[in-house]
């Protein structure tokens, strides 16, 4: 019969052995499987555990130099304390930077009007090196101090009545100021002044600038020419106020009563470099100058604007530049010129009337740039409008060369008799707060060099006998 299939009977037959071979065979085959099966899962499990390993390496070597990282350079960005200076009491009330931010020049307002307690300093930043001036030396052969010739002949002061101080740009050229009140001093001042307890005759205030410039070995400096010297009544109450060029031969210096004037240096002396700028009351109690000399701001407490001007080559002569600036109701007390003199920061105080004592209701900063009509025109809204008593908003104002940081202290502004600095940085067409705001027991002043990344504070009348100044640098912060 047929095999339906179509297979062969043999295959069919039933053979013990080889069945045997072949359960055997299906075994080894099956063990085998497992056997690979556990090899492979064997090796995944260690592949996940060195995986992990590693991972957990990586996170904690991350974690070992991001927190080193965001101590040094701050999380989120902030200001960072890299220097401090102590000195006596009020040490810091005048603050000027280099461009690069690697000197700083330091000034201390006097006890009173004796030539040795009168010091300011240059510090370099990155060196341990200081350097002592003395904006009134008595022992100035030379050029002596004016003498008192009623009682015997020699130098007299009665109180200082101003200081101030600049750096030039690279550091090498330091202009200071002294100046005092002169009673009896009638040879130099031929004027009584009469009050209701009493009449003294010779009464003047006497305001000396001197340049100093350093030598090549960075540490020895010459004076630069002859001390310029203004003598005018005491009761303008006029005090010198300075502001160096970049390169340090253009000095502009502004006293209220006789007006601003710019000084050039022609190698051997200072020599005036166009008209003298006068203006109303308070003028020339705020000057600043730019990076080459050929611009000139000036404002100051009780005047009703600032004022630009720049140097008409025509004719050698300071014209107004782009009208006045000045906002209704307020009077500027500082004004300060970016690098390439387009730029200014201008801080204002609402007044409530009374000027002799000083307290003003609210105050302001505005930033104005020169546009291509010769017009200023504001950048940014207004920082500040502060509500405060007693306050000194803006007398710490500064803006940096390169227009794009500001940089303001604001005087006894908290009522536990605090003060603070902010600074701020002009990001998508606003001013925006840098960092934290720095607060310190009467922080009063405050510089900014070119670039911004630096802020000094002068503290004085901390209540105690170690003022300081405080140099700060910007981190950036990491991205956590």
């Amino acid at each position: 019969m047929a095999n339906p299939e179509g297979n062969n009977p043999e295959t069919l037959s039933h053979d013990p052995e080889r069945g045997l071979a072949s359960k055997q065979d299906e075994d080894e085959n099956t063990l085998t499987e497992s056997e690979d099966a556990t090899k492979e899962s064997s090796l995944i499990c260690g592949m996940k555990k060195k995986t992990a390993f590693v991972l957990f390496v990586i996170f904690f070597v991350a974690l070992a130099i991001t927190i080193p990282l965001a101590v040094i350079y701050g999380s989120p960005p902030s200001w960072k304390v890299e220097k401090e200076y102590k000195g006596t009491n009020q040490f810091g009330n005048l603050l000027a930077f280099s461009k690069d931010a690697s000197t700083l020049a330091v000034g201390r307002r006097p006890h009173n009007a004796l030539a040795s307690d009168w010091v300011y300093q240059v510090i370099r930043l990155n060196k341990n090196y200081k350097k002592d001036f003395f904006p009134l030396p008595e022992d100035d052969e030379l050029y002596p101090l004016p003498q008192n010739t009623r009682y015997g002949s020699f130098f007299d002061p009665w109180y200082p009545t101003g200081s101030d101080l600049d750096i030039s740009g690279d550091g090498s050229t330091l202009v200071v100021v002294g100046s005092v009140a002169l009673f009896d001093y009638q040879n130099l001042c031929n004027n009584t002044y009469i009050s209701e307890n009493y009449t003294n005759p010779g009464r003047c205030n006497y305001g000396r600038v001197t340049v100093y410039h350093v030598k090549d070995d960075m540490t020895t400096w010459d004076r630069m020419g002859a001390p310029l010297e203004f003598l005018e009544p005491l009761e303008s109450i006029g005090s010198p106020l300075v502001s160096l060029s970049e390169d340090g031969k253009t000095l502009v210096i502004g006293v209220e009563g006789i007006g601003v004037t710019v000084y050039k240096w022609d190698g051997t002396a200072w020599q005036q470099n166009g008209n003298t700028i006068q203006g109303n009351t308070g003028f020339g109690r705020s000057v600043s100058i730019n990076d080459e000399g050929t611009r000139i701001a000036v404002g100051g407490y009780e005047s009703d604007a600032v004022e630009v001007y720049e140097m008409n080559s025509s004719d050698d002569g300071w014209k107004l530049l782009g009208g006045k600036i000045q906002v209704d109701g307020h009077s500027p007390t500082k004004a300060s010129l970016s690098g390439s003199g387009n730029r200014i920061a201008v801080s204002f105080r609402n007044w409530d009337g009374d000027m002799n004592n000083y307290i003003f209701l609210s105050g302001l900063l505005q930033v104005y740039e020169l546009n291509k009509e010769n017009s200023w025109v504001q950048v940014g809204l207004n920082i500040g409008a502060y509500v405060t008593t007693g306050a000194s908003n803006g007398s710490g104002l500064s803006i940096s060369g390169d227009g794009t940081t500001l940089v303001n202290s604001e005087y006894r502004s908290d009522v536990d008799g605090g003060s603070r600095v902010n600074v701020y940085r002009y990001e998508n067409g606003d001013w925006k707060e840098r960092g934290q705001e720095l607060k310190s027991v009467n922080d009063y002043y405050s510089a900014l060099p070119y670039h911004g990344g630096r802020v000094a504070t002068g503290s004085f009348e901390s209540l105690n006998d170690f003022d300081h100044v405080r140099v700060y640098e910007f981190r950036k912060g990491l991205p956590l």
